[in-house]
C-alpha cells in the first residue's frame, strides 16, 4: 500500500482533492494497474508458499523463495530467463513458480513459455506452481497434472 502511495496517490493529490480523482485514475492509474500489480502479486505468492510450508498446501519443503534471472546462448542468440518464484532448500532448487495477475485466464501461451523456460533451467523434480488472478483455462487445467494451480480466490 505504501508503493502504491507513493507511486499514484501522492503525485495525483491535488486533483484528488480538489474532487478530480476519477479523472487523475483515468489518465495516470488505471492503464498502469496490472503492471503494478504484477510484482504485489508474485509478493503475495511468495507469501502463500511461505505461510503455507509444512501443510498439504505446498507440495514440497523449502527454506526460502528468490526471483531467477539468468541468460542461455543459444546459437548466436542470447535468451533471457526469468522465472518468477524460485523454492530452494539450502542450495538445491525445489519449486518453480509462475505468476499472472491479468483479466484473462492463465492461458496455453502463458504455459508454453514458462515450460520452455524450465527446459533451459538445470534442476530435476521440480515442484511447479501456477498463480492467476483470474483462473485457468481448460487447457491449461488438462495439461497441467502435477501441477499445483492457485488463484487468487484460494490464496485468501
Amino acid at each position: 500500500m505504501i508503493n502504491f502511495y507513493f507511486r499514484y496517490v501522492a503525485p495525483g493529490a491535488s486533483l484528488i482533492n480538489s474532487g478530480k480523482g476519477k479523472i487523475y485514475y483515468e489518465q495516470k492509474v488505471k492503464h498502469n494497474l496490472h503492471q503494478f500489480m504484477g510484482s504485489v502479486f508474485e509478493k503475495m505468492a511468495k507469501d502463500y508458499i511461505l505461510n503455507n510450508v509444512g501443510t498439504k498446501k505446498i507440495p514440497c519443503f523449502l527454506t526460502d523463495i528468490i526471483e531467477y534471472q539468468s541468460s542461455v546462448k543459444i546459437g548466436k542468440e542470447i535468451k533471457s530467463i526469468e522465472i518468477d518464484l524460485l523454492g530452494i532448500d539450502g542450495k538445491k532448487y525445489v519449486l518453480a513458480g509462475e505468476c499472472k495477475f491479468k483479466s484473462e485466464n492463465f492461458g496455453k501461451e502463458d504455459l508454453e513459455i514458462f515450460q520452455e523456460k524450465l527446459n533451459y533451467f538445470s534442476a530435476s523434480n521440480l515442484e511447479v506452481m501456477l498463480f492467476s488472478l483470474s483462473g485457468f483455462t481448460d487447457y491449461v487445467i488438462e495439461n497441467t497434472r502435477g501441477y499445483t494451480l492457485v488463484t487468487l480466490k484460494d490464496m485468501y
